[in-house]
């Protein structure tokens, strides 16, 4: 005697609700502080939920900017100016700040983060994601961006990808 699929199709999606019911009873059972860090399943989620928002045309973008002196001054003064506060000066994200922030911010050092193509951490610091303290981070004025005196269009925060590829773990 076998099941029949739409039998066994139920039973996995009843199966999945009693799972969801579960989980969600334990976690309000638990609260919702921001002391807390986030489940497994909660950083799954938000991850996945961050790389489907990034187009699949910015995802594949290439930095044209290279590592000089002065570009790499820049972009290090500009990060610790909008990023480090919550980063840290290391990437850790161990800060005051960032031990407080729901979700935690990213440990700019890992290989998660540095497996991120260009483009992807490049959406990510221009736009920002929402419900995060992920904020954009492109210097601008007037629509333009100004990194080493070199002008690029308000979209272009190339130059803040090399700090953050200066994090990788020692």
């Amino acid at each position: 005697m076998s099941m029949k699929p739409r039998k066994k199709l139920l039973l996995v999606l009843v199966a999945l609700g009693l799972l969801a019911a579960a989980y969600g009873a334990v976690s309000i059972r638990r609260g919702f502080s921001t002391l807390d860090e986030p489940s497994a399943l909660e950083k799954l989620v938000a991850r996945t939920v961050r790389n489907l928002a990034i187009p699949a045309a910015a995802r594949h973008e290439k930095n044209p900017l290279k590592a000089s002196p002065e570009i790499l001054n820049e972009a290090r003064d500009s990060y610790i100016d909008r990023c480090a506060i919550c980063h840290g000066n290391d990437g850790s994200g161990q800060t005051q700040v960032g031990r407080n922030l729901y979700p935690k911010p990213p440990d700019l050092r890992s290989s998660q983060t540095q497996n991120l193509t260009d483009g992807q951490i490049r959406y990510i610091i221009k736009n920002g994601v929402r419900l995060t303290g992920i904020l954009p981070g492109a210097i601008r004025t007037k629509n333009r961006t100004t990194i080493a005196g070199n002008s690029f269009s308000s979209s272009a925060t190339c130059a803040n990808l090399l700090p953050v590829r200066n994090c990788r773990s020692k």
